[in-house]
């Protein structure tokens, strides 16, 4: 069974290299006249108000309502010549008009602390703390359905680079991820990865690098999803409008599940039952992945991003799937205060293991915003997303209308000490 617990000594040792690190800031700052450190925070409040025609994203049992949204984000950072501090907290209500059981209040949370030792050797701390909506996040991140539930996330990284030259560089880290699923809805779920990373930089505009990472998700009394992939990746400044990257490469899975199958008794008078029996099983599978992405400015009024790629993923019902994806948007300036942008997501999944579900999942959302002021943002937005589920002797179809407005009052360095 995965516990918490089972982090402890991970935790320790992270915690460990984070005060190290923090001591070594403290002393950074303490070497400086008059805390010449640069301090500042930044602090983000938005108000939202929401139509939604299909709530829990169901494909029979629709729930539409209207949804009051408040979020306030606020960023603490911190530099000086070696330390580079980030604290990122956001805290999101929600609150339903007409099915108040749906109220919720979330929260992200990401800390990152980066340290240079030498002019070659730097090592970052990443670490976060999520309480989010399980459908919501599984429908932006991949396109999969999933049920309304709550869920914690936990999770850390640390990482080391160092430049053997001017050209070379090559990067080494890896962590824990802990995904507490308290609705009992889904497995939870230990997630370790680690990678390296080096690099060339062959020009001022080009780059070219490799990376070999390693995926083990432990789903708690379930499956366990082992993955190994390695690609090469190519990055260009096309021109100070253009930027480039090209990446492609090979994966294998190793996937170990449980197969439940009915075992016939006979009873001591005569009568025959049957009894609930599981067998553990293995599976592999291998397949090419790359990804790819373009962000152009095409003029002073017209910018376009664009990203493409294939991947492994791990589901959270414990199911190992082949992921592609399409991500894009478009702004147009209209005048200097006015905006018009589209946003178009497409996720296709497909399960490993062949008597799995297959997903296709798209999404658009058109939206115009406008600069009432230099830090006061109003926009109004509307999404449609469609979904088919394809399974073994069935197909079902979800799709779900949103439009909202939203104001946004933006604070930049509301505290600072330069």
């Amino acid at each position: 069974m995965i516990s918490f617990r089972n982090l402890n000594s991970c935790t320790r040792l992270l915690a460990l290299l984070f005060l190290v690190l923090l001591f070594s800031f403290s002393q950074d700052l303490a070497g400086q006249k008059a805390f010449a450190a640069d301090w500042s925070t930044d602090l983000i409040l938005k108000g939202k108000t929401e139509y939604n025609d299909n709530v829990l994203f169901s494909r029979s049992d629709e729930i539409e309502d209207f949804v009051l949204h408040g979020i306030t984000k606020i960023k603490i950072k911190g530099r000086t010549e070696r330390t580079h501090f980030l604290l990122d907290s956001s805290v999101h209500g929600e609150k339903y008009i007409d099915h108040d059981y749906l109220d919720t209040v979330n929260t992200l949370n990401y800390l990152t602390l980066d340290h240079m030792w030498t002019e070659r050797f730097n090592t970052k701390i990443k670490a976060h703390f999520h309480k989010d909506k399980t459908l919501q996040q599984e429908l932006e991140a991949a396109g999969q359905p999933s049920r309304w539930g709550t869920r914690y996330r936990y999770g850390s990284e640390l990482s080391g680079s160092y430049a053997m030259t001017e050209k070379l560089n090559i990067t080494l880290g890896g962590g824990p991820n802990y995904y507490d699923y308290v609705d009992n809805q889904y497995p939870n779920l230990l997630l370790w990865r680690a990678f390296f990373d080096n690099s060339w930089t062959i020009t001022q505009r080009n780059l070219v690098g490799s990376r070999i990472s390693y995926d083990d998700a432990d789903y708690e009394n379930s499956t366990t999803v082992r993955t190994l992939s390695g690609t090469v990746y190519y990055q260009r400044r096309w021109s100070e409008r253009t930027d480039i990257t090209l990446g492609a490469g090979y994966r294998h899975t190793w996937t170990k599940y449980y197969s439940y199958f009915l075992v016939p008794v006979s009873l001591i008078d005569g009568r025959l039952a049957y009894i609930v029996e599981k067998e553990k099983i293995s599976d592999s599978e291998d397949g090419f992945i790359f990804n790819a992405s373009l962000n152009h400015r095409w003029s002073q009024r017209l910018t376009y991003y664009l990203a493409a790629g294939r991947e492994h993923y791990n589901a959270v019902d414990a199911r190992s799937i082949d992921r592609t994806f399409v991500r894009t948007r478009l702004k147009y300036a209209i005048t200097e205060r006015m905006d018009l942008g589209l946003r178009f997501h497409y996720d296709k999944t497909q399960d490993d293991l062949s008597n799995g579900r297959d997903n296709d999942n798209i999404m658009v959302a058109p939206f115009v915003s406008w600069a009432l002021s230099e830090h006061l943002k109003l926009k109004v937005a509307t999404s449609y997303r469609y979904n088919k589920e394809k399974l073994r002797l069935n197909k079902y179809h979800r799709k779900r209308f949103k439009g909202w407005v939203s104001l946004t009052w933006e604070l930049p360095r509301i505290f600072a000490n330069h």
